[in-house]
């Protein structure tokens, strides 16, 4: 493939532990750039509600983020995610995605 190639800015990364982690993905835009989204389980039912998660990414102190309740995943409820991901190289519903600015 080729460096331009907009296959190549596509991914899906987890983060955090089997008990509790993030989802994200980053598909092309029409642009030549890219979107970033944060995934979710289910609809977010309170856009104002936010908890922290935290893992440890190497650095002297856990790293955090925020998020929505519905947009933390066990690490079983991950796998269908990414099994549809991998397999049929689909994303959630649209209303699951949460474009974020990385």
């Amino acid at each position: 493939m080729a460096d331009d190639d907009p296959e190549q800015m596509r991914y899906m990364q987890a983060a955090g532990s089997n008990r509790a982690l993030t989802i994200e993905a980053r598909v092309p835009d029409p642009d030549g750039g890219y979107i970033h989204y944060v995934l979710a389980r289910e609809p977010v039912a309170d856009p104002d509600r936010w908890v922290p998660l935290s893992w440890d990414n190497g650095s002297p102190e856990l790293y955090t983020i925020h998020l929505h309740p519905e947009e933390i995943f066990t690490g079983q409820q991950a796998v269908p995610v990414f099994r549809d991901y991998i397999i049929n190289g689909r994303l959630p519903d649209p209303q699951l995605l949460r474009v974020i600015d990385v």
